[in-house]
């Protein structure tokens, strides 16, 4: 038996509604140690955003996916701003690793 956990968030912009719907899995008898975030106008650029969702496991599971959850948006957007030439894969890359390495530390 699992307990669906959902968030449903909206922004409503020219005419169009983009609707981000997260689904968070639990068994009942588990703690639920995911964490999400939502940033619109990402780097202060209107109609960017940022979406996340970070999976923890075992005993530090919560306290790693919060940590992911607060450092990856800040790390991203100053990996972006020292690599404005590089295409955003390669910057997404650079900063899940950046980020990897500062909480294995």
């Amino acid at each position: 038996m699992f307990r669906i956990f959902s968030i449903c968030y909206h922004v409503v912009k020219s005419n169009s509604i983009v609707f981000c719907f997260i689904f968070i899995f639990a068994a009942p008898n588990k703690l639920n140690q995911d964490s999400y975030c939502i940033h619109e106008n990402f780097g202060d650029i209107k109609d960017q955003a940022f979406f996340g969702v970070f999976d923890g496991h075992g005993k530090a599971g919560t306290e790693c996916s919060q940590f992911i959850r607060n450092e990856l948006p800040r790390v991203l957007l100053n990996v972006m701003d020292k690599r404005k030439t590089k295409p955003l894969r390669e910057n997404l890359i650079a900063a899940h690793l950046n980020t990897n390495t500062m909480v294995s530390e």
